[in-house]
């Protein structure tokens, strides 16, 4: 038995589309703008969820555990 997939149908079905885009990123050696241009349509179409219980006991606070969320979207999106 397999480890249960981190995407959606959906969410998979839309990736899947975005491997030729990718290929043909790769050969015109344009992967950061891809990326970038991925990551924002991702998260336009499935935008960050709240923290959930464990961030927030991890983190202190509800406050910290979004602002730690959103510094990990932000780090992505700067790539």
């Amino acid at each position: 038995m397999g480890k249960k997939p981190w995407t959606t149908l959906e969410q998979r079905a839309w990736l899947k589309v975005l491997i030729p885009v990718f290929v043909q990123a790769q050969q015109e050696k344009k992967t950061g703008t891809f990326f970038k241009d991925t990551y924002n349509g991702w998260y336009e179409k499935w935008p960050t969820i709240a923290p959930t219980e464990g961030e927030i006991e991890a983190e202190g606070s509800a406050e910290r555990a979004l602002a730690y969320r959103c510094k990990a979207v932000d780090t992505v999106s700067d790539y």
